[in-house]
């Protein structure tokens, strides 16, 4: 996603290809491309600041006191004059504001208007933040698909979505990201949502007691692609994340980086939307009764296949040519 800027106005589009304004796409003007920013420009600076005050002052808008917003921010006046001044020396301040406002603002559970008129101004202004899928802080932007795979995996209101969200927010959001706050969440959710699956009777289950549990014995298990080499590719995935982290990395005193955790929380929510859907399932075990009922049954259709003999078989394609015809 990028932005064009032409004569100073600032386009943008949440589709793949860029927006090219009408008058570039005429040959009436050149364009420039730039990549989306994490600071304000400055044709952000008077919308934000537009969208903040409204919600700071007017009396039928506000959502958030000025006082509480300046104990937040450690700001010693909480004036118009004083917020606005304040923004002109350092617009970034109004990232600061907005993602206060989104934090501690009561706003309308009915009417998303705001938040979705927010949003658009960040999105069509090329700032690389956007509202979080609950409303409640700015957060890095990512790919539309990324958000809906999020949504799918965090729906319900369990610990597990609670974990997840968690760690999305961790990794991504503006304020302090951080690595091993992302991974620690990470984990606790595929735990959670592989527990039942893996190791229904641990009363202490961990991922890393999971992996090997999958790993030894991946014939206890399948997934919808069928197969024992579909286990061992999920236990390839769960095991780089767990190895990755920075406690389970071998010693090495190196802390990850925040990269390295997007990318756990990514293959954590596949992972999770996966398991909520049924992809992987815990084949049922015989009990030693019936497993010796099974082999008797087998070796007794060994014995009618040897006394019969192979002239007496239906070939398969006979077989396959009857029930055809019984079903016409």
């Amino acid at each position: 996603m990028v932005l064009a800027t032409l004569n100073g106005s600032a386009y943008v589009s949440s589709e793949q290809r860029p927006y090219t304004p009408l008058r570039a796409r005429h040959g009436m003007d050149l364009r420039d491309y730039a990549p989306r920013t994490k600071d304000i420009e400055p044709h952000l600076h008077q919308p934000l600041w537009g969208w903040c005050s409204e919600h700071l002052f007017d009396d039928y808008y506000q959502t958030l006191s000025p006082q509480l917003l300046s104990v937040a921010l450690r700001m010693e006046e909480c004036s118009y004059s004083a917020l606005a001044n304040a923004t002109d020396n350092d617009p970034n301040l109004l990232l600061d504001m907005v993602d206060c406002l989104l934090r501690f603002g009561e706003f309308d559970d009915h009417d998303d208007s705001d938040i979705v008129w927010l949003e658009q101004m960040l999105d069509a202004g090329g700032s690389v933040w956007q509202v979080a899928p609950d409303r409640k802080s700015l957060i890095e932007r990512t790919l539309e698909v990324e958000l809906t795979a999020l949504q799918l995996a965090a729906q319900g209101d369990d610990q597990i979505a609670a974990d997840i969200n968690a760690a999305w927010k961790a990794a991504w959001r503006r304020q302090d990201p951080s690595a091993n706050e992302a991974y620690t969440a990470a984990v606790k959710a595929i735990e959670g949502v592989l527990a039942p699956i893996v190791t229904p009777d641990d009363l202490i289950p961990s991922l890393g007691k999971m992996i090997s549990a999958l790993r030894d014995k991946p014939e206890k298990w399948d997934t919808r692609f069928r197969g024992v080499e579909t286990v061992e590719a999920l236990v390839a995935m769960l095991d780089e994340v767990w190895r990755s982290q920075h406690r389970h990395g071998g010693g090495s005193g190196v802390p990850n980086t925040l990269d390295e955790a997007r990318d756990a929380v990514s293959i954590t929510v596949a992972v999770v939307g996966l398991c909520r859907r049924g992809f992987l399932e815990r084949l049922d075990e015989l009990t030693p009764d019936e497993e010796a009922a099974d082999r008797e049954r087998a070796a007794e259709l060994r014995r009618e296949l040897d006394a019969n003999g192979a002239e007496n078989t239906i070939p398969i394609e006979e077989l396959f040519a009857d029930l055809r015809a019984g079903g016409e």
